[in-house]
């Protein structure tokens, strides 16, 4: 890996003319007054956006081909019977760390296949000994991680942030300090990166890392949020959400619009991988359901990915989707892939990412209004997916659309397909209360597919006291594909009782619990919609 791969865009514009600045898809790199992070010219692009119609987006550059096997027959079963120390991971936001904890460090990229080598970058404010350890997760007897590998202890010292230009996240050239490289004996996943400070017992910080199945795939393959966690990551002090300033209004202002992949992973970033993501790997394997997993970054770098699986499944909060993935996930319940998004605010932005000569993602720019953004490529601008220009309502994929932040509801049930509610105990009119919290999607977008059956629904409240609908959804797809949407970002956090908020009652976890339970039963082979159509309006 380079170590100076990124650089401020003002450095950029200066050592290249601007007729030389088109990149990838006619997307424009930034003049004077925009922000970016850039490395040398050479290894670092803009990835392609266009996409033929009906087709699957082309591979990338840097793929790479597993070395080994992790996936023989019969691996789940023999990871849940694994020796090795079992781990309690953080729970939900409680992972949310300070902006400058005493060790930091980020990983080359946040996944990995078989074989592969990644390089560990770490940081300390001073000089201390750091334990690197990889954690599975998963449920082990009651824990949610065990440990797969740890290194020997390293010598880590203190490395310079580099310059922060306006609307721009902290980025960092740190040398490699070590490697991490999944083997045989690491099974397909979700993993942590845990980063323990031996000498100072400063707090522990974390990276994910997903590991690639190579072998015999699973019926599902889950689709870690490594995007938003990105998005959210505040490491620094800034986020795509909040910048400098005194007030909310000011750090908003000053928001980033350009996010880099080599820093920490702080604040309600790892609060996103903790409580949407990992409550997730929990429920799968507390379900003895066999998945495996990918993310953002590794799908939109081979989205061939996806062939041959019986459903996609997404986790809580899965908000920031490129065109390629877009394109990909459409494709494949156009084909008869199952979805189901066990979660809501799902493909809401619109990124475009930047990626070094070898393939892994430098950096994502989201500018959110079409007018700050440079790009002269309409439909390349980093806006909500359902607004113009871009005009492509994931409510049409989904089945319903983004509708409140901040919700509490009861979730009211309004029909109950038998094949989707057995063993619950549930009729409608049954009451399950806060259902529904954090974020939420509704039913009256009109994008919706119309054969869309509405299972529960909610008069939410939002921090304003105003109300929003919002809702659980199912529809069949002409393809035959079954498409579920939880309709609120704590649906799994609430099952596994991970959530940050107050708990949900034992009543309402084991009936969101049994619902999704035989929703992936019914989904383990594809188009599950011929065999359960929706009934609209039921």
């Amino acid at each position: 890996m380079p170590l100076h791969r990124l650089r401020a865009v003002l450095a950029m514009t200066v050592l290249l003319p601007l007729a030389a600045c088109t990149l990838g898809s006619g997307a424009t790199l930034p003049t004077s007054g925009s922000a970016t992070l850039a490395a040398h010219p050479s290894s670092v692009v803009n990835e392609p956006q266009a996409t033929a119609a009906g087709a699957l987006p082309p591979e990338l550059p840097g793929v790479v081909a597993p070395r080994c096997v992790n996936a023989t027959p019969g691996w789940f079963e023999r990871e849940l019977a694994s020796p090795g120390q079992r781990v309690q991971l953080p729970r939900g936001r409680s992972a949310v760390q300070a902006d400058e904890p005493a060790v930091q460090g980020y990983l080359d990229r946040t996944y990995a296949a078989c074989g592969e080598h990644l390089g560990v970058h770490l940081a300390a404010t001073t000089p201390t000994r750091v334990v690197v350890e990889a954690i599975r997760v998963g449920d082990y007897h009651g824990f949610r991680g065990r440990l797969v590998w740890r290194s020997a202890p390293v010598a880590v010292g203190r490395h310079p942030h580099l310059p922060m230009p306006a609307h721009v996240t902290q980025d960092n050239a740190w040398p490699t300090t070590l490697d991490v490289m999944p083997t045989a004996t690491w099974s397909p996943g979700l993993y942590v990166i845990r980063f323990h400070d031996l000498d100072k017992g400063a707090a522990d910080t974390y990276q994910p890392l997903y590991v690639l199945t190579s072998g015999q795939h699973a019926a599902y393959l889950a689709i870690g949020s490594d995007l938003t966690q990105l998005a959210y990551n505040q490491a620094g002090g800034r986020s795509l959400y909040f910048g400098d300033g005194s007030t909310k209004e000011s750090q908003r202002l000053h928001r980033a619009y350009v996010a880099s992949t080599h820093r920490a992973l702080l604040t309600t970033g790892g609060g996103a991988l903790f409580a949407m993501d990992v409550p997730l790997a929990v429920l799968l394997a507390r379900h003895h359901i066999t998945a495996d997993w990918t993310s953002d970054m590794s799908l939109d770098a081979d989205p061939t990915q996806l062939n041959g699986y019986a459903t996609a499944i997404l986790p809580g909060h899965s908000e920031y989707w490129t065109r390629r993935n877009y394109d990909t996930l459409s494709i494949a319940v156009g084909h008869g892939t199952n979805l189901a998004v066990l979660g809501a605010n799902e493909i809401y932005w619109q990124p475009r990412l930047q990626r070094d000569s070898l393939g892994n993602v430098t950096s994502m720019t989201v500018y959110r209004l079409k007018a700050l953004d440079p790009t002269t490529v309409q439909t390349d601008k980093t806006t909500e997916w359902r607004d113009a220009p871009l005009s492509r309502d994931p409510a049409s994929l989904t089945g319903l659309g983004m509708s409140g932040v901040g919700i509490q509801g009861d979730g009211v049930v309004q029909s109950t397909p038998a094949w989707l509610f057995k063993g619950t105990g549930l009729k409608v009119g049954s009451v399950l209360p806060r259902l529904y919290g954090n974020e939420g999607d509704g039913p009256l977008d009109p994008h919706a597919p119309p054969n869309t059956q509405i299972l529960l629904r909610s008069n939410a409240q939002l921090p304003n006291h105003k109300t929003v609908v919002v809702a659980t959804a199912y529809y069949s797809a002409p393809s035959g594909a079954g498409v579920f949407n939880a309709g609120t970002t704590e649906w799994v956090c609430g099952i596994t009782d991970l959530c940050t908020e107050p708990p949900r009652s034992t009543q309402v976890r084991r009936a969101a619990d049994q619902i999704t339970a035989n929703l992936l039963a019914a989904f383990a082979r594809p188009r599950a919609g011929l065999r359960y159509p929706s009934k609209a309006g039921a």
